[in-house]
C-alpha cells in the first residue's frame, strides 16, 4: 500500500512537470514562462519529494529528503523572483520577436 501511495504521488509530480512545460512551450511571453516554471516546478518537485518520502517510511532518508525539499521550496522562488527583477530592470522585451506575417 505504501509503494503504490508513493507511486501515485510520483505520477501526479510528473503530471504537474508535463503540464508545465507544455505551458512554457505554448507561450511565447518571458515572464508568464518564468511564473509558469516556479510553479508547476514547485509543484512537481513537492510531489517527488513527499513520494520519495512516503516510499521510504520513517527513517533518517526521509528526513533528510525533508530538508531538500524545504531548501528547494524556499529558493526556488527567491531565485525567480531574482532572475523576474534583473530581466526588469535591464529591460528585457517580454514577448518574442518573430517575422511571423
Amino acid at each position: 500500500m505504501q509503494e503504490l501511495l508513493s507511486y501515485l504521488i510520483f505520477a501526479t509530480g510528473f503530471i504537474f512537470l508535463t503540464i508545465g512545460t507544455y505551458g512554457m512551450w505554448k507561450n511565447n511571453d518571458f515572464f508568464i514562462n518564468i511564473t509558469l516554471s516556479s510553479f508547476f516546478d514547485t509543484i512537481g518537485f513537492l510531489c517527488f519529494g513527499l513520494g520519495l518520502m512516503v516510499y521510504l517510511g520513517f527513517q533518517a532518508a526521509a528526513f533528510k529528503v525533508l530538508m531538500v525539499v524545504f531548501l528547494f521550496l524556499f529558493l526556488n522562488p527567491l531565485v525567480t523572483h531574482t532572475l523576474a527583477r534583473s530581466a526588469n530592470l535591464l529591460k528585457a522585451p517580454a514577448k518574442e520577436v518573430t517575422n511571423d506575417k
